[in-house]
């Protein structure tokens, strides 16, 4: 009974089993060439050295491709496949002697040794001389690449005819004759093939695939990472739909929404554009879903911009070179376009969502708090690039910019106009003790250039609804402010205030958040006086002077033209309740601007509606840049992560692909009230018809009751 000479032995009986890993069958083959018993610690030696070897084979074999021609080509392999076995040394037998083969002798040229082995098949070193091939994976399971290498040369050595009759025969003799007759039918009736393609293809032509933006478009708003959308489209592939483009394309189509690379700046405490790179930008995407502008050589594009701060942003585990750097707080400065005009003033394109998110780009966002030497170091800085700015060049036209800085909210305007205090008006100056005070306020100088900054409507109706509010609590004992044995009474009332809210609406007021501030939002401010009603009787104030600050509020929400001087009188007359019902409560200073001043504010923007220039858009923003940094982001770095946010935000806010966004239903208005139907230029006849009904309290559905 031979023993093993070399290395090679052991392989190719792996090789034959077709599991290089399987060290067991080489310990069952090395025992079973031992004639005596051994012990179990000699087996666990050999067992040992068995599985030593198939870890070295394992990683060589890898190494090569597992290829058999790579692997034996190589000269490493080949020597150690030829050198003599080492054996282990055993108690109970010497496998050195036993495993000799008798009449060979090592040859210490071990490369001419395992030379003569054959590359594609080997030979046995057992006593018999029959060789075997080795086993070819299914010419079915090999890539288009493999089948081309692998029939390369029998197509090489025959003609088209050839393959054809070798084919046609072939498919006869598995019995597969009614295709073997289709197939000789057309490549004798070639004038067929159009009408049988026709009928193949038929449904193929039909599935046109999505074209890059709209794709983007539909991730954007579905919010798909990366992964879920290689996901979706891989499961449409399997289901024989082409719909969706490769990823590659989407991340073309996305670049199609930067800016130049040149007016981008990324750091690890943020990003910036450059104004006019974003704005040049911005308008080529405007323009490219309109057809050829006639009109005059000079058209104007009216924005509106703001900045922002948020705090409570999550720390993320990055480094920076900066150990006192903190990413819990944020500033972001956006600038949304709203009009583009000719120099008639006709109207060329509008936004048609001036207060959302869809179209509020970032100018820059910093992780830094919003103070005030930041607040007025970001808006000088703003104001600069603003000065520098020069038109557009669109083919033939030149494209001018104005921009107005309206998306504020009350402390950033206060700390621009530079008001000692927010609890006085920046406007007039008037301070707590003189805002009742109507006949001397009327006499106040006004700072009309202040005007510029807009009325900050959002935030408006959040203060309005705080002032009512605040007036509630203090009701019991008719003060301004809470002191002594008052602060009880404020706090019980707060209380059953909050908790009659919370039993009949679901509404959570005026509880506070850690690191949020308060519930009071807008959604809470706008259920406020939605129900007036309900609203009257829970905090006891007058039902007619919420109903009043309900259409106030609505008006300069609505982004319709404003008859100014009806809406001067209304926000007159409002004021005038207030103090003759509450006259020992001093107005607050953005109440008084509302009614006092408000008229004036939304004259000074001339034809463009107050409410079209909202800061609803950059206050949403906070909540998209969470979701991006979140979601969308490569966690590797800062200035990587900073990179991807800015992307993001740039992707959901483009023109372009928020045009082609799917929308599923029809956008719903919520009803006017009559009084501020009257206080509105309402172009569209049927406007009246469907949308002016005044809402009363039975017809809104709370989802909540």
């Amino acid at each position: 009974m031979a023993g093993f000479g070399s290395y090679l032995d052991f392989f190719l009986i792996l090789r034959e089993s077709g599991d290089l890993k399987d060290y067991d069958l080489l310990l069952n083959k090395i025992v079973s060439k031992i004639p005596n018993e051994i012990s179990e610690g000699d087996r666990l030696k050999i067992r040992e050295f068995s599985r030593e070897f198939t870890k070295r084979l394992t990683k060589k074999w890898i190494e090569a491709n597992r290829c058999q021609k790579t692997f034996m080509n190589r000269e490493g392999n080949r020597k150690w496949l030829g050198s003599t076995i080492k054996w282990p040394m055993c108690d109970t037998c010497d496998l050195n002697a036993i495993m000799a083969i008798p009449g060979e002798t090592p040859d210490e040229d071990t490369e001419n040794t395992i030379a003569e082995l054959p590359i594609e098949s080997v030979s046995t070193t057992d006593a018999s001389t029959s060789t075997r091939q080795e086993k070819r994976v299914p010419f079915t399971d090999l890539s288009n690449k493999q089948k081309k290498r692998r029939s390369s040369s029998f197509v090489a050595e025959n003609t088209e005819e050839e393959l054809q009759y070798y084919y046609i025969s072939k498919l006869k003799e598995n019995g597969k004759s009614a295709l073997a007759k289709i197939i000789e039918h057309l490549s004798n009736h070639t004038d067929s093939l159009e009408e049988v393609s026709k009928l193949i293809f038929k449904k193929a032509d039909n599935q046109k695939p999505i074209c890059e933006d709209k794709s983007l478009a539909l991730s954007t708003s579905l919010d798909l990472s990366k992964w879920k959308y290689l996901v979706l489209r891989k499961l449409l592939l399997d289901e024989g739909s082409t719909s969706l483009p490769s990823y590659q394309k989407l991340l073309e189509a996305k670049k199609r929404c930067y800016p130049s690379e040149e007016h981008v700046e990324v750091t690890e405490t943020g990003a910036r554009i450059r104004l006019q790179g974003l704005l040049d930008h911005t308008i080529k995407r405007i323009l490219q879903d309109m057809g050829p502008i006639r009109a005059s050589s000079e058209l104007k594009l009216t924005w509106k911009w703001g900045l922002d701060g948020s705090s409570s942003q999550s720390q993320y585990k990055q480094k920076s070179s900066n150990l006192e750097f903190d990413d819990s707080a944020l500033v972001m400065t956006s600038i949304v376009p709203l009009r583009l005009v000719d120099s008639a003033g006709m109207t060329i394109w509008e936004n048609p969502n001036p207060s959302s998110t869809f179209y509020c780009r970032p100018v820059k966002f910093t992780f830094i708090s919003e103070t005030a030497s930041i607040i007025k170091t970001e808006h000088l800085e703003m104001e600069r690039e603003i000065s520098e700015l020069v038109p557009t060049q669109c083919g033939s036209v030149d494209i001018v910019h104005e921009l107005h800085m309206t998306m504020i909210d009350g402390k950033v305007a206060n700390v621009i106009a530079d008001v000692p205090s927010a609890a006085t008006c920046p406007i007039c100056l008037a301070k707590p003790s003189e805002m009742n005070n109507l006949g001397l306020l009327a006499m106040k100088p006004i700072r009309d250039d202040l005007y510029r900054y807009g009325i900050s409507s959002l935030h408006m109706k959040i203060r309005c609804m705080e002032c009512l509010l605040h007036i509630s609590y203090n009701m019991d004992f008719q003060r301004w402010s809470a002191r002594g044995e008052h602060k009880a009474l404020k706090e019980a009332k707060k209380n059953a205030t909050q908790q009659e809210f919370r039993e009949e609406t679901g509404l959570l007021i005026d509880i506070v958040k850690q690191g949020f501030g308060t519930t009071n939002d807008g959604n809470t401010a706008r259920r406020f006086f939605q129900d007036y009603k309900r609203s009257s009787r829970i905090t006891g104030i007058d039902e007619n002077l919420i109903l009043r600050f309900a259409v106030i509020l609505q008006v300069i929400a609505s982004e319709k033209k404003i008859n100014i001087e009806k809406f001067r009188s209304y926000c007159k007359e409002t004021a005038e309740l207030f103090v003759h019902l509450y006259p020992w409560y001093y107005m607050p200073a953005s109440v008084h601007k509302l009614l006092l001043h408000g008229a004036e504010i939304c004259s000074y923007f001339g034809l463009l509606p107050i409410g079209t220039l909202s800061e609803e858009a950059s206050e949403a923003r906070n909540k998209d840049f969470r979701n991006v940094r979140e979601k969308h982001t490569r966690k590797k770095g800062r200035i990587v992560a900073n990179e991807d946010i800015l992307h993001g935000l740039l992707i959901s806010s483009d023109p372009h692909i928020s045009r082609i966004r799917p929308k599923f239903s029809k956008e719903t208005h919520q009803s006017l009230y009559d009084d501020a139907v009257n206080l509105l230029h309402l172009e569209d006849p049927d406007f009246e018809e469907e949308e002016c009904s005044q809402a009363e309290p039975e017809d809104i559905s709370d989802p909540l009751e």
